[in-house]
């Protein structure tokens, strides 16, 4: 059978793409065309390199998580569940899901937050045995980067960040912990990488 069909088009659109001339090139602040194509290709390995570096961190922290194999005891767990589950709650706050939401999603959070509480003990168990027979110490600069991400995360001030660790011992030490696991996954990988 034949069918006939009628369309209206509200909108036609079509990317165009910038014509590469002086102006375009003083936009971006390059000299030459050469110098685009450079640019562009160092950004795009960097990309990749990037890209290449979080699979291979998240492969070691695989392995290490994997090769602990006793139980860990029950009250770390709790504590670090409880860290976890706060970490997410302030996440959804921060993006807009109410807490009606949340409370129906209470045992999935709850299994999410204590599996992902495991897996950090676990790290951190074998980070630290590492870090004492390689003598890999945490140092300031480590933690100020944490500082800015978490601070970015939390939608904050990164000195407001700094100012509650100050006065919170809990802040401060969950700084130092994420910090000393982001060096410690980054140590790894540059040993493994040369």
């Amino acid at each position: 059978k034949i069918a006939i069909y009628k369309v209206i088009v509200q909108e036609v659109r079509e990317v165009k793409l910038p014509k590469i001339d002086e102006e375009f090139l003083k936009k971006l602040k390059l000299n030459s065309a050469e110098e685009l194509t450079s640019f562009t290709e160092k950004s795009i390995k960097s990309r990749k390199e990037q890209e290449y570096a979080a699979q291979q961190k998240q492969k070691i922290s695989e392995f290490f998580i994997q090769s602990v194999l006793c139980e860990l005891p029950n009250s770390w767990v709790q504590t670090e569940t409880d860290k976890v589950l706060q970490e997410m709650v302030d996440l959804f706050a921060s993006h807009g899901v109410k807490s009606g939401a949340l409370e129906e999603q209470k045992v999935a959070l709850f299994e999410k937050a204590q599996a992902i509480a495991r897996d950090r003990l676990k790290l951190q168990l074998c980070f630290e045995k590492i870090a004492r027979q390689e003598n890999v110490q945490l140092e300031s600069k480590d933690i100020e980067r944490v500082l800015v991400q978490e601070a970015v995360q939390r939608h904050m001030a990164p000195q407001k960040l700094l100012q509650q660790a100050q006065k919170d011992e809990a802040v401060r030490k969950d700084l130092q912990s994420k910090a000393f696991q982001a060096k410690m996954i980054n140590w790894l990988f540059d040993k493994l990488s040369k």
